[in-house]
């Protein structure tokens, strides 16, 4: 089957290739080695499957509200032309108690707080997204130059609502592009970044996914999600997304967690976070600068 990635049409196995799966039951030193040596884990059924489900519902029911979907659509079968929404900050969906309590559910807290030796926290700032056909999520990029102020041992976990195929957009990880020798010029100045700072246009590094694969001489990994499943990355993974190929309204959302005891970047905490508010304002002003200005000053 033929993908959509960035600015390409690709056969699977050109650069992409299958996740690999770890399972909450395992060792967790061995999911912290796995962690560090690739860069994610693709942790299935973290989170009970009933809840997700729940969380579901609330959020296509917010969005039918908003008459976003066709008349066919089902919560199974969302359908739209123009479904792609960011719901970043908006509390009476990232915060409806329904929907929080996966975004924040306790088996997660067990798991960072065993993972970073100590308890974790979250920011009180969540991200939530819905994609529509022919639409993709991200752009190929590493989080460090959105939230780069507080803890490096921050950690995204990113979450299906629901069940997410390949044909539907799911996100994508560049195999151990956290630490790639390869792409250590591009950590000191892309990855120095500061998009509130910088006025980086966008943010994303590229949407041709190729020049970091053939560079790295790595795939692009991607898999077939069940309700449950969440995909953790480190705060320099090199991510985005597949384009959503199906004419189902992909549903997801996304988490930080970083040990309680380092510093917190203080743009996503408190009652009313102040997010990137430099950077949109800027942006809405036209004061941003284009990546490719940005990469030729920094000579990657």
């Amino acid at each position: 089957m033929v993908y959509q990635l960035g600015e390409q049409k690709v056969d699977f196995n050109n650069i992409l290739g299958e996740i690999k799966s770890s399972y909450p039951h395992e060792d967790i030193s061995l999911l912290y080695e796995r962690l560090n040596t690739d860069g994610y884990l693709c942790l299935r059924q973290l989170i009970p499957q009933s809840d997700v489900l729940n969380a579901r519902k609330i959020f296509y029911e917010y969005l039918n509200n908003q008459d976003i979907f066709t008349d066919d659509s089902t919560i199974e079968e969302p359908r739209s032309e123009n479904g792609s929404c960011f719901f970043g900050g908006k509390k009476e969906i990232t915060h409806h108690p329904e929907f929080i309590k996966i975004l924040e559910h306790p088996n997660s807290f067990d798991f960072f707080t065993k993972l970073f030796e100590e308890p974790a926290r979250t920011y009180d700032y969540k991200w939530v997204r819905s994609v529509g056909k022919n639409n993709y999520g991200t752009e190929a990029h590493m989080d460090i130059v959105y939230m780069g102020r507080g803890s490096k041992n921050l950690l995204t976990m990113w979450i299906p609502v629901g069940k997410i195929t390949k044909d539907n957009g799911p996100m994508v990880v560049l195999d151990k592009s956290h630490n790639h020798p390869k792409l250590k010029k591009i950590r000191d100045t892309y990855g120095r970044m500061d998009v509130d700072k910088d006025l980086i246009k966008g943010g994303w590094f590229t949407n041709n996914y190729s020049e970091l694969s053939r560079l790295t001489k790595t795939k692009w990994l991607v898999g077939d999600y069940d309700p449950g499943d969440v995909l953790i990355v480190n705060i320099y993974t090199f991510h985005g997304s597949l384009r959503n190929n199906s004419d189902k309204v992909r549903f997801t959302c996304d988490v930080r967690f970083q040990p309680e005891s380092d510093s917190i970047d203080n743009r996503w905490i408190g009652e009313n976070p102040i997010a990137h508010r430099d950077w949109w304002k800027a942006d809405k002003e036209g004061k941003n600068i284009e990546i490719e200005k940005a990469r030729k000053s920094w000579g990657v």
